[in-house]
Parts: C-alpha cells; structure tokens; sequence
C-alpha cells in the first residue's frame, strides 16, 4: 500500500524531532533529503521518482517545522541542507520536556524512539497525534 503524505509527514517528522533531540542544545547540520530517506522504510518497488520525491518531501517537512515553531534553522543551503538546526522551546515542549521548575508532563520522547525502532507508520501516527494534541492543550493554557 502506497503511504499517504501524512504517513511520510508523520516518519520524517518523527525522526527529525529524535534526532535533534538526542543532539539538544548543540545546532547542527541536517539535510533534510537524507533524512526523509532515512525516516521512511525502503520500498522494493520504489522507483527512481519516488525517491526524489521523498527527498522534496523531507525538505517541505523540515520548513513546516521552522514555519510553526517547533525547530530553528539558522540558514539553508541549496541541495537541502539546514544549517543550525535545533529544537526550541515549543518542539521541547512537545516531545514532553519540562523546564525545571515547571510540573513534569508526560516524556513522549522515549515513546517517539520506539515507534521509530518499530518502523510502523500507524505508530509514527499515533505518537505524532499525542504530541500535537498535547501541543495544542498547552497553547490553550496561555489563551
């Protein structure tokens, strides 16, 4: 079955909050085409295109990520590299850190590395929809 765009949003999403979690508070630099080739399985089928495609595909996710918040990117570079690449305090929040002092909410990033072993994209979906629906609790807090 062919994977939909939310599926592919859903893995490299997941997999580009993991890895610049694991690298906190350091910016680094990631191409964006690399990792979507690396969040999504491997097709057998998978033609020349898709693969291209997938790599646009990585470079339009890590740029939605920037656009509402959740990463920083200090410059990008032709070819779909980001320089500069870090969480902020919103993607934090989102994968279930705290700040000190403030009440521990529940750390879904153990979660996220899991649902990454496991390769599944309905578990992808899954952890993605329990970090967004608590994202979006915790913004109404502040309305």
């Amino acid at each position: 079955m062919k994977a939909t765009n939310f599926d592919l949003f859903n893995q490299i999403t997941l997999y580009a909050l993991v890895k610049l979690f694991d690298e906190f508070p350091k910016p680094i630099q990631v191409n964006a085409k690399s990792i979507a080739l690396e969040a999504v399985p491997k097709d057998e089928d998978e033609s020349y295109d898709s693969a291209w495609d997938l790599m646009d595909f990585g470079v339009n996710t890590l740029s939605w990520l920037e656009s509402e918040g959740f990463i920083s990117i200090e410059s990008k570079v032709y070819g779909g590299d980001f320089i500069g690449v870090r969480l902020t305090l919103k993607g934090l929040s989102l994968l279930g850190y705290s700040m000190p002092g403030l009440p521990p909410s529940e750390a879904l990033i153990e979660q996220a590395k899991t649902a990454l072993k496991e390769a599944s994209k309905d578990s992808a979906k899954e952890i993605l929809t329990k970090l967004f629906t608590g994202a979006l609790m915790k913004a109404g807090d502040f309305l």
